[in-house]
């Protein structure tokens, strides 16, 4: 406080008409925030010497979190809500803010290995990098997993946009090997005790076979018992219906049906393919012309698919070059 006086008379003489004034004096207070953060209250204030000033909270960004309070000394506060009390001098206050981060961990079940950085710092909303499962040799990837629940079936997992710590786990099973007939679709490496389905073509009657023994199919598939094993399936095909026309040429937009092939070869340009009717055809066949013609059996009724095996009569090689596929004598 300053006390000021007027109205003295000369030194010695008795004052007349004396006045004094006090003088209390104030100050300012400012208030700033660092990138990714904004403040609440009143901005800046002028405050009375010895009285507190209102209080002015800091609040981050999103993915960000408050520190603190600086001002020119260093740390005054780790409470977001700021109240300066007892003012008796200017001051410059900073709140200060850092971005939230989140650990990752990845581990490796039996039977496999990691490859990339197994623990992760990452800020918030970033992408992790990727870690890959690598299955040791007899043995297959099955999932990604957290917790009890499965994340991802892609050996390479990249954890995007990350919001939360996560604990990540590979699994891995002993791989078995499935071998297909030609038609037959479906997974040919599997994992222990897993139990896939396979599809056969439709358009045939099917008579399937799983390691040698007979298998009931249901509609046009097939579900593995638990596998223990490796598997080999076959199968034979027999066109459903039996259909009438024994032997088919596409030729562009047209369509040339035969009931014999004979018949057929001899419409048959050179290099044209013949697509036969699965099962037996009746007749014999004899090249007689300088061209070359596939005949490419085992086809359904409709000639849509060629899964099965077309066994043929005799053959006389002439002149002329005979190709064949899935075609039996």
């Amino acid at each position: 406080m300053t006390w000021s006086c007027t109205g003295f008379g000369p030194p010695g003489f008795t004052p007349l008409n004396a006045a004094c004034s006090a003088s209390i004096p104030t100050y300012t207070l400012n208030f700033q925030s660092s990138v990714n953060g904004t403040l609440a209250g009143s901005l800046p204030q002028t405050v009375t010497y010895g009285l507190n000033a209102t209080t002015v909270t800091a609040t981050p960004n999103t993915g960000y979190q408050f520190v603190s309070w600086t001002d020119g000394t260093g740390v005054v506060s780790t409470n977001p809500a700021l109240t300066v009390t007892n003012v008796v001098t200017n001051r410059n206050y900073t709140a200060n803010f850092t971005i939230i981060t989140f650990t990752l961990d990845y581990a490796a079940g039996v039977n496999g290995t990691l490859s990339g950085p197994a623990a992760q710092t990452v800020n918030y909303f970033a992408n992790a990098a990727t870690v890959t499962a690598v299955p040791s040799p007899g043995n297959i990837f099955i999932n990604w997993i957290e917790g009890a629940t499965a994340v991802s079936t892609t050996p390479a997992l990249t954890v995007n946009n990350v919001t939360a710590n996560h604990v990540y786990t590979a699994i891995f099973a002993t791989a078995y090997n499935v071998t297909l007939d030609q038609c037959v679709t479906g997974p040919t490496v599997v994992a222990s005790g897993s139990s896939p389905t396979y599809t056969f073509p439709t358009g045939f009657n099917v008579v399937a076979q799983v390691n040698g023994v007979p298998v009931n199919l249901v509609g046009f598939s097939y579900t593995l018992p638990p596998i223990g094993a490796d598997q080999i399936f076959t199968a034979s095909y027999t066109p459903n219906p039996a259909g009438s026309v024994a032997a088919r040429i596409v030729r562009g937009a047209a369509t040339l049906d035969f009931t014999l092939l004979q018949d057929a070869y001899n419409a048959a340009a050179n290099n044209e393919t013949i697509m036969l009717l699965a099962g037996t055809m009746t007749g014999n066949l004899s090249t007689n012309s300088a061209k070359t013609v596939t005949l490419r059996g085992g086809y359904d009724a409709g000639f849509a698919s060629s899964c099965g095996i077309t066994r043929v009569g005799a053959i006389t090689l002439g002149i002329g070059t005979l190709l064949f596929d899935r075609v039996a004598m």
